[in-house]
């Protein structure tokens, strides 16, 4: 049962960042810089939807 239990752990942990990696890619090719981007990602619910921490990271870096 443990096991299962830091097997879910892992995969939660590898699609976060596999969410953090694609938004900044997502923001990178729309023009903003790495470090733009990266500071826009610290402020996202980084367990949201692709979708939706893309459209924080916007509206956070329009501000």
């Amino acid at each position: 049962m443990d096991e299962f239990i830091e097997n879910e752990d892992e995969e939660n942990i590898q699609g976060i960042s596999n969410s953090l990696d694609e938004a900044l890619e997502a923001l990178v090719s729309l023009g903003y810089s790495d470090k733009e981007a990266a500071k826009a990602l610290k402020m996202v619910n980084e367990k949201d939807s692709i979708e939706n921490i893309i459209k924080q990271c916007l509206k956070f870096l329009m501000n």
